[in-house]
């Protein structure tokens, strides 16, 4: 499977989430039911020292659709304006093949409205 490419945008402060669904080769939805996923945002691609955030990713069904998720405190920890980020799959159900399902750029934008109650 090919690494797909998508980039994300991200406002500092606020909670972020996006569902993605991931297809097979033949274009039906990926069965996802043994998949764990693990997803980080670096300043760099391969950058062993930095990891500014860590995904939450929920597999919200086996079809091949998750949700990352990110706090607004953990965006707000964001302190630079670009970023790398990969999603990466475990098909854990023996083999444990580990795939790089989705990647791409993390644009983080500064919030212009203030705190509101």
């Amino acid at each position: 499977m090919a690494v797909s490419v998508y980039d994300i945008v991200i406002t500092k402060n606020t909670d972020f989430e996006v569902t993605l669904t991931f297809n097979d080769d033949t274009g039906a939805p990926m069965d996802i039911d043994d998949y764990e996923f693990q997803g980080e945002i670096r300043s760099t691609p391969g950058d062993a020292t930095s990891n500014p955030a860590e995904f939450t990713i929920t597999k919200t069904n086996a079809t091949g659709e998750i949700k990352l998720e990110l706090t607004d405190g953990v965006t707000g920890n964001l302190t630079g304006e670009k970023y790398y980020y990969d999603i990466v799959g475990d098909n854990d159900d023996g083999d444990g093949i580990r795939t790089i399902l989705i990647s791409g750029r993390v644009t983080v934008l500064p919030a212009v409205s203030k705190d509101w109650s």
